[in-house]
């Protein structure tokens, strides 16, 4: 049996936001000032994010209306959550290093699920 502890964590939700600006402003409002304002590479150029340590993200992208990109999962068993997503039809996309720690991004249906791995050695030789 899988103790409390070793069972993922939610750390943080994506959300696709066209001005972010206006919506760092509202959760501003709602949460507090402590935004961390960044550049991130993806294939189709750079795009600007905003992450709260409440545990919200936003990307700026050119949706119409805000809309849900993903979710991360903190865990020290990286593996065995992602053979529990790959059973339920989660497909994996990609590996990254955000912030020290690896990241495995996974998709379902346009749904990104990013797995983080909280273990010690979890960047090690990246």
């Amino acid at each position: 049996m899988t103790s409390s502890q070793d069972r993922p964590r939610l750390e943080r939700v994506a959300i696709n936001v066209p001005e972010i600006n206006r919506w760092i402003g509202f959760f501003e409002a709602v949460l507090g000032p402590a935004f961390e304002r960044t550049i991130i590479q993806q294939a189709h150029g750079p795009v600007e994010i905003a992450i709260h340590p409440a545990g919200i993200e936003l990307v700026q992208s050119d949706v119409k209306r805000p809309i849900l990109r993903s979710f991360h999962l903190a865990t020290q068993d990286p593996a065995s959550t992602a053979d529990i997503a790959h059973g339920l039809g989660w497909h994996t996309v990609d590996s990254v290093s955000l912030r020290g720690r690896r990241h495995e991004v996974l998709d379902a249906e346009g749904l990104r699920l990013l797995i983080v791995d909280t273990s010690s050695n979890a960047d090690n030789g990246v």
